[in-house]
């Protein structure tokens, strides 16, 4: 059913201060696959991959 493309797209700031877009949140089943995906996002552009939490918001902000 599905192209593979994300049709909500979100902005997110890594830890290390980084802007790049992904995918909403809302694009996910489940929380626990978005904040996967923030980490893994954060670890890809940071190099760190155990993080806080996110504050919501445009962008969403990763803390670690």
């Amino acid at each position: 059913m599905g192209t593979g493309v994300a049709l909500a797209s979100a902005g997110y700031q890594t830890s290390c201060g980084k802007r790049v877009m992904g995918p909403d949140m809302e694009f996910f089943e489940t929380p626990y696959e978005w904040m996967e995906f923030v980490r893994e996002l954060n670890d890809i552009h940071c190099g760190v991959h155990d993080i806080e939490g996110v504050w919501d918001g445009e962008p969403y902000i990763i803390v670690e």
